[in-house]
């Protein structure tokens, strides 16, 4: 095998098997006996003929980067990470804002949004290592998730009066709920159970947001006005998937395509299969049926891939 070749089940799916079709090829077997004579049989074998799939893997590790809101009213300067609201995405404050039963600290005059303020990392939190494999490069996007049971993991912080606080995950987003009623446990639909703070990811390039709406404990006294406390570090994770879209790796790119003697029946278009076997669509006349082509992927999608010809 020269070339990878397209293996249509998506997902995690790495060892799918694609075969060629049963009739493309035969096995024919001849006996001749002792005297010259001969007789011939034959079997359809192109399903028993297989072509494993190859897949994706990544490794993630922590790339230094943090982010840190001060519970300070207004914006605070380095080394903080903090943001105004109005320089959020419009989506991630959007987001935020949607959370159901925030929380609002009395201690706090001027309030962002609703919020003491806000925070954005700047970068990644996470290093990424990406092997895309045989099928060419694909796209690696970031999400959030808990420790454990969403309601039941403990955040490792407390609000400024010492009530625990659980994390949930709503929505793509972690949420720092207050355990109102001490059984360790949280909901978005108690209203007791007010949201201190918030955890926001950019799925696209991982960059992390925070929203927080009541003060936290930080247990040094004194002259310690900068001490940063941190969240118990097994109880936030961030998942990195990374996916390959065999078909993708040829858009912009020239691929040679036998055309088949009937057109795509929903658009008209004539149609064919590459080397790799993958199904191209393109406009053209009769006159390119049943011959081999140059066509330059213009276009690709689950449900096509289309292009133009180039000679």
């Amino acid at each position: 095998q020269w070339l990878s070749l397209d293996h249509p089940t998506t997902g995690s799916s790495h060892d799918e098997n694609i075969s060629l079709d049963d009739m493309a090829v035969k096995v024919v077997v001849t006996v001749t006996d002792g005297d010259g004579d001969t007789d011939t049989d034959e079997e359809e074998v192109g399903d028993q003929i297989k072509f494993g799939d190859d897949g994706p893997s990544v490794s993630v590790s922590s790339s230094g980067v943090m982010v840190i809101h001060d519970e300070t009213e207004g914006v605070q300067g380095d080394p903080d990470d903090d943001v105004a609201g109005s320089s959020l995405d419009t989506a991630v404050l959007a987001d935020f804002t949607g959370i159901a039963n925030k929380g609002s600290d009395s201690d706090v005059g001027t309030k962002d949004n609703g919020a003491i303020g806000f925070a954005q990392s700047g970068a990644s939190l996470v290093t990424p290592t990406p092997v895309f494999g045989s099928d060419g490069e694909g796209d690696t996007s970031y999400a959030l998730a808990l420790g454990g049971t969403s309601g039941m993991v403990d955040s490792g912080v407390t609000t400024t009066d010492g009530t625990a606080i659980f994390l949930t995950f709503e929505n793509g987003m972690i949420v720092g709920r207050v355990d109102s009623g001490g059984d360790s446990t949280v909901s978005s639909t108690n209203t007791a159970d007010v949201a201190a703070f918030a955890i926001s990811i950019d799925s696209d390039d991982g960059e992390v947001f925070t929203a927080q709406w009541l003060s936290l404990d930080h247990p040094t006294t004194g002259s310690s006005h900068d001490e940063n406390i941190a969240l118990d570090d097994a109880a936030v994770k961030v998942v990195v998937t990374v996916t390959v879209e065999f078909r993708r790796s040829f858009l912009d790119h020239t691929v040679n395509v036998l055309v088949e003697n009937s057109r795509e029946p929903r658009t008209g278009s004539l149609r064919g299969h590459s080397e790799n076997f993958i199904p191209v669509s393109f406009e053209g006349d009769d006159a390119w049926m049943n011959r081999i082509v140059p066509v330059r992927i213009l276009d690709v999608s689950e449900q096509q891939v289309s292009g133009c010809l180039t000679s």
